[in-house]
């Protein structure tokens, strides 16, 4: 089941459903919880936003046991919390979606799960996703947490209130475990830091995220000008090493612009990074990121000695910026944007992306200018 598919299906078959549970009340009376000692986390998608509540994962670990932390996700995405070895594999449930019999298959057997092994507090991270909100509905946990409104009372045991003014997402998971008094030790580009200076090199090494098959089009920087900015970085500069990175659905179109670009200087690894793990190992390597508003961006900010250039359109930075030092975001802020926000599930009936097409490639070359300093 593709990525749109679920939305939809969430918006409008969970919508009926979540509609109905409303006209009956959770136990509670929306007072902090307390009195548990096992955690599960749900969180389906948007991995690279997810990066964000790592410290608050380390945290958990460290105040309740490793032992005691549990992690919901689809199929595949579990790779950001293993990231941390911390959570044990066997405290790790994945929920396969490829057609809707499975998805609640495995739902059921998440009860099971969740039953089995005590959980008593279910943090809901689906910033308004039905799912998210039926599953703590109907599971056997006494008390869950998930973000709402005044139009979706009484489908979590304890409501975190959604603020209309824009907040970075870190801030928004604070709201969500503000009662255990966590102490965030954890810093992001602590998680994969090396004691090992980075080789000196005369090359400049730039890797690039096309987002060629991103899931939320209104996102994509336009592929025509990734090219004139290749061939404006290569003019600028003798010694440079440019990376396009992406999924192997996008490998033979990152070909194509390889081929027609006919540049020795330019290569395609999209494909060979099988895992985060592997990803992080190959950023580890290289001195800039450039790339539209993805799960890269969050990634990168695992790296601490990697720079960034994210270009950011229908979501604004104020909620999704990478909260990297070394980061350049450029960002417009014209007068629709941003049109994407937790209410709208990312969302948009905008068919033409200015927010992101008047990011003219002189601009982010500016941007490389700045950012590299003396490399």
């Amino acid at each position: 089941m593709n990525y749109r598919v679920s939305l939809l299906l969430d918006k409008y078959i969970g919508n009926l459903i979540v509609r109905f549970l409303k006209l009956f009340k959770k136990k509670s009376d929306n007072t902090y919880p307390k009195n548990f000692s096992k955690i599960a986390i749900l969180k389906f998608a948007e991995m690279g936003g997810a990066v964000h509540f790592l410290p608050h994962v380390s945290a958990m670990c460290d105040k309740y046991g490793d032992q005691n932390i549990f992690f919901i996700c689809l199929s595949g995405n579990q790779q950001v919390v293993e990231v941390l070895d911390r959570i044990p594999k066997a405290n790790i449930f994945e929920i396969r979606n490829s057609n809707i019999i499975t998805l609640v298959k495995d739902i059921i057997k998440l009860f099971v799960f969740l039953k089995k092994n005590n959980i008593d507090l279910l943090i809901d991270l689906n910033l308004f996703s039905n799912l998210g909100r039926i599953i703590c509905f109907f599971s056997p946990v006494d008390i869950s947490v998930g973000m709402g409104d005044d139009k979706n009372k009484n489908l979590y045991s304890y409501q975190v209130p959604f603020q209309k003014q824009i907040s970075h997402i870190s801030e928004i998971y604070n709201q969500y475990t503000s009662f255990m008094n966590l102490v965030l030790n954890l810093k992001l580009d602590s998680v994969f830091r090396s004691s090992k200076k980075k080789q000196k090199t005369s090359e400049l090494k730039i890797a690039m995220n096309l987002n060629i098959n991103d899931i939320l089009p209104l996102r994509k920087w336009p592929k025509e000008n990734y090219i004139k900015l290749i061939k404006l970085l290569v003019n600028k500069y003798n010694d440079i090493e440019i990376y396009l990175i992406g999924t192997p659905e996008e490998k033979l179109e990152l070909d194509s612009i390889v081929s027609s670009l006919n540049l020795p200087c330019v290569y395609n690894k999209s494909g060979t990074t099988h895992s985060l793990q592997d990803l992080i190992s190959f950023l580890k390597g290289m001195h800039l990121l450039i790339s539209s508003d993805s799960g890269p961006i969050h990634f990168s900010s695992l790296v601490n000695n990697l720079k960034l250039i994210a270009l950011f359109g229908p979501e604004s930075p104020k909620r999704f910026s990478s909260k990297k030092n070394n980061a350049i975001e450029l960002y417009k802020d014209i007068s629709c944007s941003p049109c994407f926000n937790p209410l709208n599930r990312c969302s948009s009936k905008c068919k033409l992306n200015t927010c992101m097409t008047s990011i003219s490639p002189d601009e982010v070359l500016f941007a490389v200018e700045k950012i590299i300093g003396n490399i």
